[in-house]
């Protein structure tokens, strides 16, 4: 929420409407992005704007932040019938015309990013590695600092590794803190799950 607005993101997994089974093969895809709702009247918040980064083929969004006439978006394509590969990224959304929100420049992120924090002239976002064969996730993430400044043209200035599958994150001065676990499919159980600060600094 920034003043009047609320801002979600969402994905919305489809079938043709001539393939409604569920079986395997049938070619699914997705609508995806955020929508902005004003909220002025609390009893009757109205949609006033939608950004749409994916209509057609099998593209998620994980992750939103809001600063100033700007929405900072993960994003991630999956590609092949059997989704063996991906294609992430950080969208920058110039949101000054509510109504008509557009891109206005992006950065491509290894993986699959998951939380997003942006503060001054830098976004912090961490994701994972999904084995797409094996069907699991690696158990390895990364964190990233991006540079925002120039807002058509962020771009990562430094990144660092860090223990199991890293979920979200969140900035306060010069530390980033993380959440991390790993999923035990054998046992059903979570595992390894931590609390990880990061110094930013530098």
């Amino acid at each position: 929420i920034q003043e009047d607005y609320a801002y979600i993101s969402y994905t919305d997994w489809q079938r043709p409407k001539d393939e409604a089974d569920d079986s395997e093969g049938s070619e699914v895809y997705s609508v995806c992005g955020f929508k902005i709702i004003d909220i002025r009247d609390k009893k009757n918040p109205i949609v006033v704007g939608d950004y749409i980064s994916g209509s057609t083929g099998k593209k998620s969004v994980q992750g939103l932040a809001i600063q100033g006439d700007y929405a900072f978006l993960n994003s991630t394509r999956l590609f092949d019938d059997y989704a063996e590969y991906s294609e992430s990224a950080l969208e920058i959304i110039d949101l000054s015309n509510k109504s008509n929100p557009v891109l206005k420049g992006q950065c491509s992120i290894e993986g699959q990013p998951n939380g997003l924090f942006v503060s001054g002239n830098y976004a912090y976002l961490n994701n994972t590695y999904y084995d797409y064969k094996k069907g699991d996730y690696t158990g390895k993430s990364k964190f990233f600092t991006v540079d925002i400044t120039d807002k058509s043209k962020p771009s990562i200035a430094g990144f660092c590794e860090v223990p199991g599958n890293s979920w979200s994150v969140f900035v306060e001065g010069k530390s980033a803190f993380l959440s991390s676990s790993k999923y035990d499919k054998e046992n059903q159980v979570y595992n390894e799950s931590m609390l990880q600060a990061i110094d930013i600094s530098d």
